[in-house]
């Protein structure tokens, strides 16, 4: 298991952060990880780690849970209260008229 991010591990300049775009599936190849040849010599521990890493080949079922719901289903509800709470409170009418 990998302990923090590869750009923390390169030590890549966090104003760079946001300049870097591939994916690990832009390394994946027939289920193999393909690195460069100058990050796995220049890196060759932290090479070895993520090749190392099984890849499941056949398809996996994937789920987004909701970590505010107990059972990480998004309800109606939930969502209501999370925008609920989060926006500043609007008066909408004005007690002074009548």
């Amino acid at each position: 298991m990998m302990t923090k991010p590869i750009v923390e591990s390169l030590n890549i300049p966090i104003h760079l952060h946001s300049n870097l775009n591939m994916t690990m599936s832009d390394y994946i190849l027939d289920g193999h990880c393909n690195m460069p040849d100058y990050l796995i010599q220049k890196h060759t521990c932290l090479a070895q780690h993520i090749i190392s890493i099984t890849l499941h080949v056949e398809d996996c079922s994937d789920r987004l849970n909701w970590v505010v719901a107990v059972d990480g289903e998004l309800t109606s509800n939930i969502a209501y209260n999370s925008l609920r709470l989060s926006c500043p409170k609007l008066n909408l009418w004005d007690q002074n008229s009548k």
